[in-house]
């Protein structure tokens, strides 16, 4: 209270104006609380952005994803197509007139939705051209059952790896010459017990005695049947060659285990066994062909072979001797209609009409003039290729029959070389496929997705099916690609 009685107000420290330090913390305060707010904006926007990359990453993978499974069904695409064209036709008869043979318009970078298929045929010719369509299994020698002197003739084979392929599909423990039984396998790291069974893919051969990925592969690194660039340049690419601008194709170009044939006629009716058949019952079969009295020496002259010709080309006559056997006009009618067996089945038969050059000069008793011979005749226009008949058209009755009793004139199995591809067709001509040097200088075209699928299909049984399906898509695009400018 003052001195006139009234009370007066007193101030405290805390109602003292502000000061110039108190200020100051303010805006201190307010600084590190800006600094902070920044600092978080930059770590969540480091965050965003590192979550964006991510995404962009997973959409990249994603998107990469679905188009090699859309490349994946193209390929089957392919597949199955081949798979129905063969079902459309009645006859098993193949040869280089088959429409699926070599037909670019129906098997070269077909179009199909955001991109293509092709199914390649890669051929053991030397003319260095890539063919598209269907190749048939059976235009190979079957190594498992092959005699010795067949496999001997085979491009890269040696006596060691010939003996050894017999000894590990022969069913006892005898060593073949130099070849090799489960003592010899069970010695190496790791040891293995040799199979003494039939071989079940081609590539099982490199389990065998003697056999290298060298010689069953050759030079043909992507396996397209073409000499590539880089198969002809010696040791500065793989793969390692010998730069003579000739191919290697490797031995599993030449041989298969797929291949048998049924023991009927082309219209699928019972043959007749000339060797059991009764007069009355080759009357049955024959008699609309062949007179009485060429019947009766059917049965005759079979004593002239110890009882049993040992193959239908034995009926053969030949013009040293015209009366032993049927003459070639005669017996070109009836020869799809006997045999010689009674097994339902007979593996391993050739097709004497679409076996490559290399494949024909391993069968016995046939020089290079009998080869030449033989695909000139088959590429003639018009020629009749239904059964071996035609055969006494080009070559004397005694190479026939040293070869009759392993070949054929019908296909059952069939390799698909399946190409899927995303992105626009090739601008590059079929014709034109051969990889020359000039293709290695040009900038490579946008890597696409591509799976390649090598499959091996059977319609000689009771229902067609798949015996063999493998994804070779790591050995990549087996042709080159020239996409249209942008």
């Amino acid at each position: 209270m003052n001195s006139d009685g009234r009370f007066a107000i007193t101030k405290g420290p805390q109602d003292e104006p502000s000061t110039g330090l108190g200020r100051s913390a303010a805006r201190r305060d307010r600084g590190i609380a800006l600094i902070i707010v920044l600092f978080l904006s930059a770590v969540l926007t480091t965050l965003m952005y590192a979550f964006l990359a991510e995404m962009r990453v997973e959409y990249s993978l994603a998107d990469g994803f679905a188009k090699e499974k859309q490349a994946r069904h193209l390929a089957w695409s392919a597949i199955e197509k081949a798979a129905a064209t063969l079902e459309q036709e009645v006859s098993p008869v193949a040869g280089p007139a088959s429409a699926w043979y070599d037909n670019p318009a129906e098997w070269y970078e077909i179009e199909l939705g955001a991109g293509v298929y092709s199914m390649i045929h890669a051929t053991l010719d030397d003319d260095g051209r890539m063919r598209f369509g269907l190749a048939d299994e059976s235009a190979k020698i079957n190594i498992n059952v092959a005699p010795r002197e067949v496999l001997l003739r085979l491009p890269r084979m040696t006596e060691e790896v010939a003996d050894s392929i017999i000894d590990w599909r022969d069913p006892d423990d005898q060593v073949t010459g130099s070849g090799a039984e489960s003592s010899y396998y069970q010695g190496l790291s790791p040891g293995y017990r040799s199979k003494n069974a039939p071989f079940e893919t081609v590539e099982e051969l490199l389990l065998v005695k003697g056999m290298t990925p060298e010689i069953l592969y050759g030079e043909d690194l992507n396996q397209n049947g073409v000499l590539d660039a880089g198969e002809r340049d010696g040791t500065r690419s793989p793969p390692d060659d010998n730069a003579d601008s000739t191919l290697d194709f490797g031995l599993i170009a030449y041989v298969t285990v797929y291949s048998y044939d049924r023991n009927v006629a082309q219209d699928g009716s019972p043959r007749v066994n000339v060797n059991t058949a009764t007069p009355e019952q080759l009357r049955g079969a024959l008699g609309d062909v062949l007179a009485p009295e060429e019947i009766q020496r059917i049965v005759t002259q079979r004593a002239m072979f110890g009882g049993n010709y040992p193959t239908v080309a034995h009926l053969l006559a030949s013009p040293e001797m015209p009366l032993v056997g049927l003459p070639p006009d005669r017996w070109k009618r009836i020869v799809d209609r006997i045999t010689t067996r009674d097994e339902p089945v007979t593996q391993g038969l050739l097709n004497i009409n679409t076996a490559g050059r290399k494949i024909l000069q391993a069968l016995p008793g046939l020089d290079e003039q009998d080869v030449a011979k033989i695909v000139e005749y088959r590429t003639r226009p018009g020629v009749d290729l239904s059964t071996l008949g035609w055969l006494a058209d080009v070559l004397p009755s005694a190479k026939i029959q040293a070869i009759a009793a392993g070949i054929t004139a019908r296909a059952y199995q069939f390799r698909f070389d399946a190409v899927g591809r995303v992105g626009p067709a090739s601008e590059r001509a079929p014709g034109a496929l051969t990889t020359l040097a000039r293709d290695a200088a040009k900038a490579p075209p946008p890597a696409r997705p591509m799976r390649r699928i090598v499959a091996v299909y059977d319609r000689g049984g009771d229902r067609p099916r798949f015996v063999y399906v493998r994804d070779v898509s790591r050995l990549g695009m087996p042709y080159v690609v020239e996409e249209p400018e942008p």
